[in-house]
């Protein structure tokens, strides 16, 4: 026996496969060969081709109120995906290891950063200063840089 499924959002039961539609009760090739022809139907297929299209209106009808349903249902799954990713992605940027690092430390980095470059700068007001760089990463950085005199004195303005 197929397994059921339940949807709890828009309530629908699915029992084993999706329904499906059954065209004309004619046989195959008399379908293709009214299809090829300008001949009519006889009065019994007429009936029974009027009947598919009256069922076939309402079973598209149902389709398109199921599809409706599912893509209201997709839309607030993906909604949850992206409120539940960007939690993910807070939660990892307020564990990553570079926020656990003492100050001091940090300072020590920075000092460390201008001995290795301070000779490559010929002009202090350069953006690409250590000073002027590393206070411009995120504002815990932007605190120690400013608060770290040795940082800025090897600066000088040249008029």
């Amino acid at each position: 026996m197929p397994a059921s499924v339940h949807c709890p959002k828009c309530d629908y039961n699915q029992q084993g496969d999706s329904p499906s539609f059954h065209g004309p009760g004619l046989a195959a090739s008399r379908f293709d060969e009214l299809l090829k022809s300008n001949n009519p139907p006889l009065q019994a297929e007429y009936v029974d081709l009027e009947g598919v299209i009256r069922e076939g209106h309402i079973f598209l009808s149902g389709l398109k109120g199921r599809i409706t349903q599912t893509r209201a249902v997709l839309e607030e799954l993906l909604d949850e995906e992206r409120r539940v990713g960007s939690l993910v992605e807070s939660c990892k940027k307020i564990i990553r290891p570079i926020g656990g690092i003492p100050e001091d430390i940090v300072r020590q980095i920075f000092l460390t950063c201008l001995d290795t470059d301070e000779r490559d700068i010929k002009d202090s007001l350069d953006g690409k200063s250590p000073p002027l760089v590393l206070s411009k990463v995120c504002r815990h950085w932007r605190s120690v840089a400013v608060s770290t005199p040795q940082l800025w004195s090897p600066l000088s303005l040249d008029f």
